[in-house]
């Protein structure tokens, strides 16, 4: 998988380093679809994470001024709630709604505290 940094004035909420250290602790099966993954500072469609199938490319839109834990703990969610989406081959492209958001709250919650453990 190629990682595509775009240049911005701001940095992002996770960095290139960072998002290989998550893909090293899933399964394959969830950056297996991706080919690209972009960390963009122009949003793609409704959520911060999007994919187009077509072309196996993963955008991920999360440029901050400043790091924080906080920012850091809400981008893990966004990136895992996206990879989530994809082995369940969800539909793209619009604001996913509370309950849609809840059905990949138990694979967030799994995954979640073991990412954070990986990029500190």
């Amino acid at each position: 998988m190629k990682i595509i940094v775009y240049n911005s004035l701001d940095q992002y909420a996770l960095s290139r380093k960072q998002i290989e250290k998550i893909k090293n602790i899933l399964p394959d099966e969830y950056f297996a679809p991706i080919q690209e993954f972009h960390l963009t500072h122009s949003l793609r469609g409704s959520e911060r994470f999007e994919y187009l199938k077509e072309n196996k490319q993963a955008h991920f839109f999360y440029p901050v001024k400043q790091k924080s834990p906080e920012i850091t703990d809400e981008a893990v969610s966004e990136l895992l709630l996206g990879l989530a989406r994809i082995k369940s081959n969800t539909n793209w492209g619009h604001p996913l709604s509370k309950i849609e958001r809840d059905g990949y709250k138990g694979f967030i919650e799994k995954w979640h505290s073991k990412c954070l453990s990986a990029i500190s």
